[in-house]
């Protein structure tokens, strides 16, 4: 298992306990915030488990970056289990984007050599 499989597998194992723990406080509320929330997580988990497209992925994956903050600006009640479960998946997210960018980086770094050098090898 690559580096990637493991965030993926995280990514996953980390969203479904987000999402359970969403549907207890949608069940044991009337507020439309969390259900919102847990829409786009569950939305999320699907683009994940059906695709290896990062392209894809890294989208569906923005969209539950700062949620916990917001919903943190309309309640006063931070200590909630939902709320710890966000913050976790916003670490891996964050990670993952992290991972990604310096995967990337390192590609078009290679990408940029190679044209260099068949540039130097053209102008011989």
């Amino acid at each position: 298992m690559n580096h990637s499989d493991r965030t993926n597998s995280e990514l996953i194992l980390q969203i479904k306990k987000t999402i359970q723990s969403l549907e207890t406080k949608v069940s044991a509320s009337k507020e439309r915030l969390p259900a919102n929330y847990l829409e786009r997580y569950r939305f999320a988990l699907s683009v994940l488990i059906s695709s290896e497209d990062t392209a894809k992925i890294i989208p569906s994956l923005i969209v539950l970056l700062h949620l916990a903050r917001g919903y943190m600006e309309t309640s006063s009640y931070y200590q909630q289990s939902f709320l710890t479960e966000m913050g976790k998946m916003e670490e891996l997210i964050k990670e993952f984007m992290g991972s990604f960018r310096n995967w990337n980086r390192h590609l078009t770094d290679k990408t940029n050599g190679m044209i260099s050098r068949d540039k130097k090898d053209v102008s011989c």
